[in-house]
């Protein structure tokens, strides 16, 4: 009876412990007495179906959703975004007036290699060239685009190999030196929409022969073409009223000069050795005559007064010459000063061979008479 009972529970426990493992399912059982009985669980099993049956559905349903989110396109770029902007920032510049262009400003930071570099383009849309950008370099040719307002200060100062340049439309300022020693330059034409240039803007360009200036330009600063050795012309617009400091010193091929109406003083060394001067016009209005303005320019023979066909003709509105302006002339014999001078420096014809002087109507046939007589006129003054 006892075993009977022991046995009883046995049977038990193994039929709770299957039905476990199966789950829903019927599951072989293997009794104590090695007999085999299947136990079947019908609830739990239409339970587990009712389960998989939902399921099923839920399965169905992240299968659709799944198909929906594959279908839905990528959003576009904003307007706003880094990309977008520099695209359209990209086409405007290009497309804009060039009056309407924000300012670029291409530095020398900018020039890979850029004491190597023998040409450049310099892209659309920069609008100023930025101080010593190329300054140095071995550039040869460069292209400047039609939206370039200003070259800054020595931009191309000793470029001793750039031959060539065209300067755009678009131009209006050309800063301090910044062709400064362009040696190989042979030509410099200056667009009308300049309007301003800056001191020693083409001192030393050498093989220049010849420079057109714009119509709209009033003045022509110090040393403007200093030292443009081969310069045999230029026309000044009429609208210039101011010849700085030595403009054209040192212009030795420089043969002609007529002086627009509206300059009223010629400043120290003007012409100040122009070698081969040998005609220059000073309209009425011009006072003043300033130190070494006329210097070493040996090529001068004589000086006179207006409509008299000498070399240098002076106004009658002159009156005052000072120190040294026709010194070491070496070619100046004869001389006509206007009846309305009145102050002369002492060694304002110094080393020039001078054989008369002219001067209210008396001819003087050596200096020393002539300023003595000069000086003793009442309100003249010798200095």
């Amino acid at each position: 009876m006892k075993k009977n009972t022991i046995q009883v529970i046995a049977l038990s426990m193994i039929l709770v412990t299957s039905m476990v493992m199966a789950g829903c399912g019927g599951t072989d059982v293997t009794t104590a007495n090695g007999s085999s009985t299947s136990a079947t669980v019908s609830e739990n099993t239409s339970t587990s179906t009712g389960e998989d049956e939902n399921i099923t559905e839920d399965d169905s349903s992240n299968a659709e959703y799944e198909e929906n989110t594959e279908t839905v396109a990528e959003p576009e770029q904003p307007v706003g975004s880094v990309e977008n902007n520099e695209e359209i920032s990209e086409i405007a510049e290009k497309e804009t007036d060039k009056d309407s262009l924000a300012e670029w400003i291409l530095d020398r930071e900018d020039i890979e290699d850029r004491y190597n570099i023998t040409s450049y383009d310099i892209p659309y849309g920069v609008t100023v060239i930025g101080e010593q950008c190329f300054n140095d370099t071995k550039l040869e040719s460069i292209r400047i685009p039609d939206s370039v307002r200003v070259i800054d200060k020595k931009a191309f100062h000793m470029c001793l190999e750039l031959k060539t340049v065209e300067l755009p439309d678009s131009l209006e300022e050309i800063g301090e030196g910044a062709f400064q020693y362009c040696k190989a330059l042979t030509s410099i034409t200056i667009p009308n929409s300049v309007n301003t240039l800056g001191e020693n803007c083409f001192t030393g360009c050498e093989s220049v022969e010849e420079i057109k200036l714009p119509d709209g330009l009033t003045e022509i600063p110090r040393a403007c073409f200093s030292s443009c050795e081969k310069l045999k012309a230029i026309s000044l617009p009429e609208g210039i009223t101011d010849l700085g400091m030595d403009a054209f010193y040192g212009c030795e091929s420089l043969e002609e000069m007529v002086i627009p109406e509206g300059i009223t003083l010629l400043y120290k060394g003007t012409f100040h050795h122009c070698n081969s001067l040998k005609r220059v016009t000073v309209p009425e209005g011009v006072t003043r005559i300033g130190d070494e303005v006329f210097a070493d320019c040996t090529s001068i023979v004589s000086v006179g007064l207006s409509g008299s066909g000498a070399d240098v003709e002076l106004p009658n509105s002159l009156e005052r010459i000072d120190y040294a302006a026709f010194i070491r002339c070496s070619s100046l014999t004869t001389v006509v000063l206007p009846d309305g001078l009145t102050t002369i420096e002492k060694r304002a014809f110094s080393a020039s061979p001078i054989e008369t002087i002219t001067y209210r109507g008396v001819t003087y046939e050596s200096q020393d008479s002539f300023f003595e007589a000069f000086g003793a006129i009442e309100g003249n003054k010798v200095n």
